[in-house]
């Protein structure tokens, strides 16, 4: 089996209101900054696995959903080709931070996002994503929910979306700025891929 892993770093560092409320010292973090830390990170860990990965959103500007979706079922075509249908397991990854306010607020925890109406095979994957980020980070466990996220409805495989952590929550807010647990959200995201798709 050949597998083909798509990542997504959520947003851009010009989209409005993706940030973390000011911090005392006037300071804040655009959520792009840890998004786009997590998949550097995914992408190192990843090259130890029999996997080709893939960035569908490098530039630092905000590219369009429908940009990132095209991107990875052109991939995912491109991979078909080469290996054939019954041969490519694929997945797609889209990395996050949540927020509930604009202001310092009191929701807290992780989820991971599917679609209903897709994959059945992207429960599995929100299933063994979860598990992971709640068992490296021991953050709350907000559960495995569903939405028509268009990230999620237009690609042609398995989809999730993983919102690892509230910047509007200062204690979470200070971990999302961290490089330790940036680092952190990586390893158990790529562990609970590993675990899905079964890597060597």
């Amino acid at each position: 089996m050949k597998n083909l892993i798509i990542l997504d770093a959520g947003h851009g560092m010009d989209t409005a209101g993706k940030r973390t409320p000011l911090f005392e010292d006037g300071s804040f973090m655009h959520e792009r900054s840890f998004n786009q830390a997590v998949v550097k990170e995914m992408i190192k860990q990843l090259q130890k696995y029999d996997c080709l990965v893939k960035w569908v959103s490098k530039e630092e500007k905000d590219i369009p959903l429908s940009v990132r979706t095209s991107r990875a079922n052109m991939y995912l075509q491109d991979f078909t080709k080469l290996y054939g249908k019954t041969n490519v397991n694929s997945v797609f990854i889209s990395v996050h931070a949540n927020a509930a306010t604009e202001r310092w607020g009191m929701a807290n925890g992780i989820e991971t996002y599917y679609l209903s109406t897709g994959h059945s095979s992207g429960l599995k994957l929100a299933q063994a994503v979860q598990k992971q980020l709640i068992a490296y980070t021991k953050l709350r466990d907000r559960g495995i929910k569903t939405a028509n996220f268009f990230v999620l409805r237009e690609t042609y495989m398995p989809a999730i979306l993983c919102e690892c952590g509230f910047m509007d929550y200062k204690p979470e807010a200070r971990l999302l700025r961290s490089d330790a647990y940036r680092i952190q959200c990586a390893a158990a995201i790529v562990k609970g891929i590993v675990d899905y798709m079964n890597l060597n």
